[in-house]
């Protein structure tokens, strides 16, 4: 009876700390969505747009020529993050599915700034929703081969 009631209580702890861990992260993703410039969601870019970041999913919604295209994933959908870093931490984090299709849906988030921990926190909710998550990075910040 006693090892029931230990092992009850550990997973109610557990299960505690990842919905504050969940919040935490989320909190700190919607207080920095205002380093975001420009938003590609599967295929439609655009500098004006909405992101709606909840517990349960990420959805883009991108404007262009009065067209409207909106892209949500689920969490627990995403198993790709690529992370493509052009000048100091301005770069873009792009989510994918397991879906490998031309015209997957996908969320490609471009930022001035905070791009690294950008792509671990949208990674860690990823995680903590069950998914997991492989990470890419590109990094274009070196020198190029004519010295510049």
């Amino acid at each position: 009876m006693k090892y029931i009631f230990t092992l009850l209580f550990s997973i109610m702890l557990f299960n505690s700390a990842t919905a504050q861990s969940k919040q935490e992260t989320l909190k700190w993703l919607n207080n920095h969505k205002k380093y975001i410039t420009t938003v590609n969601s599967s295929g439609y870019s655009s500098e004006k747009f909405k992101v709606e970041m909840t517990e349960s999913f990420i959805r883009v919604e991108v404007k262009n020529d009065g067209d409207k295209h909106e892209t949500q994933l689920y969490w627990s959908q995403i198993k790709k993050t690529m992370l493509g870093l052009t000048s100091g931490e301005k770069g873009y984090v792009t989510l994918n599915t397991e879906d490998e299709r031309l015209f997957a849906d996908s969320i490609t988030l471009y930022l001035s700034d905070y791009s690294t921990e950008m792509r671990e926190k949208l990674t860690q909710m990823a995680n903590l929703s069950g998914s997991d998550v492989m990470m890419r990075t590109l990094d274009l910040r070196g020198k190029s081969i004519f010295g510049k």
